[in-house]
Parts: structure tokens; C-alpha cells; sequence
């Protein structure tokens, strides 16, 4: 777990711990959440007359702090952990929110007759002990209010790092790309589907949440501001012509020094010298620094009546102590700019305002402004105030090196240059660019002696899932489901295609109540008759006529691909069936009003690691020729193949491959020469001066690489990486590092990693084994 990341987990332990002993105490639990802001306590008595709720279980206590949005959420989470003591926050990534209109997981008094917020409470002790049975599940889905997703999330909030919810976001993910059906009715079969999952995937439960979440996000989901640039928008021609955008409050200072809203009112109480509530100033400076978020539309505006431009929010919040005022700012990729009236649209005063839930109103801005839509976040890129466009890249290449000289560090530069189109001059946005794009435009994996075609392109694979029958399902590997990706992205892009959902968001939710249980079975209706949809698997429909047949399924994945064709597929005796089905989501999934939208090209990146430790001929397959520029699909001689399965098979030529291979595990030249004629391959070897970074002791590693050269070659020379980074300290590097490296270059051949060593001026420990250097302040930084 990252220090900025799920730090909320610790918090839930504390509150968790704090709440086993408060069963007694349920209307001090109330007043917390109240006193924090909280709100919505009205409960109804056997007559329907409103009354103050007096009780409460344990997962509606989190229930009522997740009602809210992140930033809201956050702040109430953090005044609660302050009340009690616990563990202070800084995110909530990943926990799943409540909804607003369903927050308790019990009925109104009126309704409750059998002790419900008492089951409740038991089933939190027993959740904690970990004596939940399947009679337990059972009891607690018979209460009023309590669904199996609820439930799922209930658990989650307790034990993060135990349970994970079966809800919006992560039904799709575990599905399609785990292969795991997330059916389940008792608390075994829950989980069971916990066990598959950690079967496949290594990741905590906390982060598959987070990351569903994260792929599940609508596209286009960015906010749109309205903001004024100054007192009477004084700022505004110094903001477009600088690329910025500023705030103001400047005595606040650095808005990193606060943690949340109540805290920066509080501090403008005491330097204003008032006693007023403060919100609408603190919300404007919660909001800029970390509401406001890369990619977000920023209208700007001049009193009540006038818009002056507008512009995409390019960089994360920086506090600029060189400028004399307006010192918290922003980025800005400033799209156009005038002036525009306002007509009888009367704007509003606040400095700050989200006005993204208008949608009559933003359309209004988008007329009358010139307004268009930013599919895809413009990103700050580099540590430079201006975006470079990159350079182009090959689309295959490999770099080569021995370990430590900075392959992988090059890998993620590239990678973040390659899917934003920009440069990148800064690792740890790279590193952010990547971790955002992975499973989606980029993928990584890592070539091991044992991959096969199967792995890389396509497969039979083994399901027992179904009825414990050991049946074989067609895979696609991981190559072939981004090339297909990259793929449908192109052709889209070539052409306007009609707004549409992605097929996983519209089959859950065309699915969704039967598999909640709120109705028996879903009724399809077609020209004459109807049939009905009576259970779903991971792979399969199951259906029955009307004339009372039930021995019917039809394939899931060829629905998909009906729906992302938009046409029926010739199923001898089944598309009649199939047709009215398709017919339903893409009436669900497309833009009712036939609006057209013009699909940006996106680049694609896969990242082979190890690329020489497999067997290239094999995983490759008769995609050797296809992934040459030429050949591929946008190239000058597109080509295409036939896989095993008879699927048509082409690489398209927005899809980058970027290898790496360490040269001291196996030589280049071993290579398949199939592979290298068509493979750029670029040399990392040691340096001994990068500018912007420090290399500690240059002239140790160059001797030690000098003696290296002579025995065993270049390629198995010390990488500049194992002498950056905290450590500085000399000794604990070439004890703990480069002598397990030397010894195993040299097979433990001590003699020979001494003469190394010494050669070096490094003076040794006598008789010890294994080697080791001595401390001496010649030695030490």
C-alpha cells in the first residue's frame, strides 16, 4: 500500500474497532455523524408521522458518509476519524458509494417487526469473527432494503482487504476479464467467486475496486467550471497569455498545509478576524486544488453577464511563490477566447461553480460559446511550462542492456509519450500516465520460457465451471484483445459513429434485476411472441418459448459482437432470437437522438519484459509478418490472417510493441532473425552523468565496469541504477547489491570478484564469505 494511497483502509479498522463497542450506544453513533455535517435522519412510526431516528447498525453508519461525492465524502470521513481518535485519511480510492436514496440497510420503524437492526448488529460480530454461515446470509437478505450488492458493499466497508462488493463497476471487470461468473445467492457461493478471483489476480480486493471503478467511468465524464479570473476578470489576458489559471485568498498560502474545507474556513475566520461560516470561500479553494481535476472544462467570466473563453485543465494544482498574487494555480490549455453575452442567463457570482449537473444550461454554454466536446484529457507532461508534441517512435522496438540501466524507467517514458502524443520529461508522470492506461490502451507482461501462442494470441482453454463438466472454451490471449482494441479504435476514428455504451455497461443493466432477484425472468419480445430470459451465466443466456421449452441458450460473446457490429450474425435457428435481443440494447446503448460524434485516434502500447526468455517463434506465430508497418491493418500493404479459430486476425498500426531484454540473461544474438529484422533495438548500456540526476561514486562503477569488460563483455557491466535513488550509502550498495550480482556474473568464483573489487580501490573484509567490503570513510559518501 502506496503512502497516498488507500490510506482510508486504517481508518475503517479504527472506526470498525471503535463501533464493536456501541451496540448500546447507537444515538452517540447518530450524533457523531450529525456533528459532522451529515444529514438525513428522519424516520417514520407506525402512523407514517416523521421522527428523529434513535437506532442504527453499523453498515448504515458507513453507508451515511459514502451518500456523498469524493471530495464531500473525504472531509466528513476525516472530522469523524478526528472525533474517535482514528487514523486520519487522504482518500477514499476505491470504496464504493452508497446510494443516497437507499442509505439504510433496515426498513422505517413503522416496517420494523422483527428486531432488524439487532440481526444487523449480530451479523457485524460475526463478520468480524469470521462466523458468518450461509443460514447468517440468508437471514440478513430477508430484511426489507438489503440487496446482495448492498450486502457485498456492507461487508466491503468493514474488511476491505476480505471482502470485495459484486456490484456496477465490478460485475463487467470479474466477468469479461476475469472469466468468473459473479451469479451467486448464499454466502458460500460468494465466496467462492472471492476465491476464483485471488486465483487469478494478484492485486488486494481494495485495489480491483478502485480499478473497476476506474474503468467503469463513463467517457467524457469531465467537469465544466465556470471562473472568474480575478476581481472583474482583471487577470484574464495575463491567465490566457501565461496558460494558467489563479486563485486568489493569496494570505491562505500553500493549500497543501490544509487537509480539508473546515480547516481552511476556520483559518480564514482567524485571519479575516469574523465569525462567519466561510464555506462559499473555502469551497472555491477545496475545489481548485482538489476537486478540479486534468481535463476538466474551465468557462471563464466577467461579472454577471459575460463569458470571455474557455479551456482544458492540463496540470494537477502547484502553488507559485514567484508570482506577487494569485499564487495557487493551474495549467490551462486555453481554447478560445472574446466575449459573449450572457443574454437572460444570469451567471452566478462564486468565483469557483461546478455547473456539470446543468446539462440544459452547459448546452446553452456549447451553442452559444462554440463549445467542443475534449474526449480525451490534456495532460501536463514534463516539469516545462510548455507541451512539446513527441517525436515519432518506431512501432517495434526493443531496448537491450544489462540489468540496471534504466530499461524499464525508459519503458514507462515511452510508453506515457506513446498513448498521450506528447512528450514526457517527467518519471513520475509517466509512471501516472501509465498506471491509468494499464489493461486499457497499454498492457504489460513479461516473456517467460513457457509462454506460448495460446498466452500471446489465441487458445482453448479449460472451464469446469459449468455443472463441474470439463468443456473447452476459446481465449483470446492478451496480444489479441488490445490489437483488437486498437483495432475497433481505428476504424471508429476514420468515420462519425453514433454515440453508444459500451456493451458490458448496457448488458448488466439490461440484466441487472434478474440478477438482483427483483423479478423471476426477463421478457424479450419479438414480432409475434415473446421469449424469456431465465438465468444468465458468464458465457451464456438461458431462455424458454412461450410455448414452455426451456433447453435454449444463446452465446453471450456473439451478442457482443453483434452489438459492437450492430448487425445480426447468420445463427442458423437462432437469430430470430438473437435480433430482438440486439434490437433492445442498442436502443438502451446509442444516443436516442442519432447524434454523431467523431471518435479521436488513440494510440495502443503493449510492453513485452524479458522479450528473449521465450521461445519467439512459437508465441509470435504467423504474427511475425503482420506486425511490420507495412503490413499492417493502415498500412501500405494491410495484411490479415486466419487464426485456428477461423477469426480474421490483422495488427493495426496504432498498436506499439515495446520489448526490453537484458543482454547478461541471454545474448541478442540468440534472437529468432525473424524477429530482429523487424525490431528496432535500442542500446542502454552504464552511464556515468545524466543531467538533472545524481550518480553516486562514478568513478567505483567505472572501474568495476572496466575489469567487467575485460573478463565477460559489455553486456554484463554494472547498470548507473544500482548507484541512484536514497541510498548513498557506498558499503550497503556493493554489499547488499554488487557483490550478489558479481558472484553470480562469475559463477562464485571468489578469486575473480576480488581482483574485481579491489582493482576498484574497494578494500575487503579477510576471511568472510560471502564477500564483503569494509566500512571506511574512503568508501562512504
Amino acid at each position: 500500500m502506496s503512502d497516498t494511497k488507500y490510506t482510508w483502509i486504517q481508518t475503517h479498522i479504527d472506526i470498525v474497532n471503535y463501533l464493536s463497542a456501541m451496540k448500546d450506544n447507537q444515538k452517540e453513533l447518530i450524533e457523531l455523524l450529525k456533528s459532522v455535517g451529515i444529514r438525513g435522519f428522519n424516520d417514520k412510526d407506525e402512523t407514517g408521522k416523521a421522527l428523529e431516528l434513535e437506532e442504527i447498525d453499523p453498515f448504515t453508519f458507513f453507508c451515511y458518509i459514502y451518500k456523498y461525492g469524493d471530495a464531500k465524502r473525504l472531509e466528513f470521513l476525516q472530522e469523524i476519524a478526528k472525533k474517535i481518535s482514528a487514523s486520519i485519511p487522504t482518500d477514499t480510492d476505491g470504496v464504493p458509494s452508497a446510494q443516497a436514496q437507499k442509505v439504510w440497510l433496515f426498513p422505517y420503524k413503522e416496517e420494523r417487526k422483527n428486531n432488524e437492526i439487532e440481526r444487523l448488529w449480530t451479523f457485524f460480530k460475526k463478520a468480524i469473527a469470521d462466523e458468518i454461515t450461509d443460514e447468517d446470509f440468508k437471514d440478513l437478505l430477508s430484511i426489507n432494503s438489503i440487496g446482495l450488492t448492498k450486502l457485498t458493499e456492507a461487508l466491503f466497508y468493514i474488511n476491505p482487504t476480505k471482502y470485495l462488493p459484486i456490484n456496477g463497476p465490478t460485475k463487467p471487470y470479474i466477468e469479461n476479464d476475469l472469466g468468473i461468473n459473479v451469479k451467486f445467492k448464499t454466502y458460500s457461493e460468494y465466496k467462492s467467486i472471492l476465491k476464483h478471483i485471488k486465483q487469478k489476480k494478484s492485486d488486494p480486493f481494495y485495489k480491483i475496486s478502485f480499478d473497476s471503478r476506474l474503468l467503469n467511468k463513463e467517457k467524457g465524464g469531465n467537469k465544466i467550471w465556470l471562473y472568474a479570473p480575478g476581481e472583474k476578470a482583471s487577470l484574464w489576458d495575463e491567465f490566457y497569455e501565461k496558460g494558467i489559471m489563479g486563485l486568489g485568498w493569496d494570505y491562505l498560502g500553500d493549500l497543501n498545509e490544509y487537509q480539508s474545507k473546515r480547516e481552511i474556513a476556520d483559518r480564514l475566520n482567524e485571519l479575516e478576524k469574523s465569525t462567519g461560516s466561510k464555506m462559499n470561500s473555502a469551497n472555491a479553494n477545496y475545489d481548485f486544488k482538489n476537486t478540479v481535476s486534468v481535463g476538466d472544462v474551465i468557462i471563464a467570466k466577467k461579472g454577471r453577464s459575460e463569458y470571455l473563453g474557455y479551456g482544458i485543465v492540463s496540470s494537477d494544482y502547484f502553488y507559485d511563490d514567484t508570482r506577487e498574487s494569485y499564487r495557487k494555480c493551474r495549467k490551462v490549455k486555453w481554447k478560445k477566447r472574446g466575449v459573449w453575452d450572457g443574454l437572460d442567463h444570469k451567471i452566478v457570482v462564486k468565483t469557483l461553480t461546478d455547473v456539470t449537473k446543468y446539462p440544459d444550461y452547459i448546452q446553452f454554454l456549447k451553442n452559444l460559446i462554440g463549445i467542443t466536446e475534449v474526449k480525451e484529457p490534456i495532460l501536463s507532461l514534463g516539469t516545462d511550462s510548455q507541451q512539446t508534441l513527441m517525436k515519432p517512435h518506431p512501432l517495434n522496438v526493443i531496448f537491450y542492456g544489462p540489468p540496471g540501466t534504466g530499461k524499464t524507467y525508459t519503458t514507462l517514458i515511452r510508453a506515457a509519450e506513446i498513448v498521450t502524443g506528447y512528450q514526457v520529461n517527467d518519471y513520475k508522470m509517466a509512471l501516472k500516465i501509465f498506471n491509468e492506461n494499464i489493461d486499457d490502451r497499454i498492457e504489460f507482461i513479461t516473456f517467460h520460457q513457457n509462454y506460448s501462442y495460446e498466452d500471446f494470441i489465441q487458445g482453448l482453454r479449460p472451464d469446469t465451471e459449468n455443472d463441474n463438466q470439463l468443456t473447452f472454451e476459446r481465449k483470446d490471449g492478451v496480444f489479441k484483445r488490445l490489437a483488437d482494441r486498437a483495432l475497433k479504435n481505428l476504424n471508429d476514428s476514420e468515420k462519425p459513429i453514433v454515440s453508444k455504451k459500451s456493451f458490458e455497461e448496457v448488458w448488466n443493466q439490461f440484466i441487472d434485476p434478474l440478477i438482483e432477484g427483483e423479478v423471476e425472468e426477463i421478457e424479450v419480445k419479438m414480432k409475434k411472441v415473446s421469449f424469456f430470459i431465465t438465468s444468465i451465466s458468464n458465457k451464456s443466456i438461458d431462455f424458454r418459448k412461450t410455448s414452455g421449452a426451456t433447453a435454449h441458450t444463446l452465446s453471450i460473446g456473439t451478442l457482443k459482437k453483434m452489438y459492437d457490429a450492430e448487425s445480426v450474425l447468420e445463427i442458423q435457428g437462432l437469430s430470430s432470437y438473437y435480433a430482438p435481443l440486439l434490437e433492445e440494447l442498442l436502443l438502451r446503448g446509442k444516443d436516442t437522438t442519432g447524434k454523431k460524434e467523431q471518435i479521436q485516434l488513440k494510440n495502443y502500447v503493449i510492453v513485452i519484459d524479458e522479450i528473449n526468455r521465450a521461445n519467439i517463434s512459437r508465441v509470435f506465430g504467423e504474427l511475425i509478418t503482420l506486425i511490420e508497418p507495412d503490413k499492417r491493418s493502415g498500412g501500405e500493404i494491410p495484411l490479415s490472417s486466419t487464426l485456428p479459430s477461423g477469426d480474421k486476425f490483422s495488427v493495426p498500426s496504432n498498436l506499439y510493441i515495446i520489448g526490453t531484454m537484458n543482454t547478461a540473461d541471454k545474448s541478442i544474438a540468440l534472437l529468432d532473425i525473424a524477429l530482429r529484422r523487424r525490431f528496432e533495438f535500442e542500446s542502454m548500456y552504464p552511464k556515468y552523468e545524466i543531467p538533472g540526476h545524481e550518480i553516486y561514486d562514478t568513478d567505483i562503477l567505472l572501474k568495476i565496469n572496466e575489469q567487467i569488460i575485460k573478463s565477460k563483455g559489455h553486456d554484463f557491466q554494472i547498470g548507473h541504477a544500482y548507484f541512484m535513488g536514497e541510498n548513498k550509502d557506498l558499503v550497503s550498495r556493493i554489499n547488499n547489491k554488487i557483490i550478489p550480482l558479481l558472484l553470480e556474473y562469475y559463477m562464485n568464483d571468489e578469486k575473480e570478484v576480488k581482483s574485481i573489487l579491489t582493482n576498484a580501490g574497494l578494500e575487503l573484509v579477510k576471511d568472510i564469505w560471502p564477500l564483503k567490503i569494509r566500512e571506511k570513510s574512503d568508501q562512504s559518501i
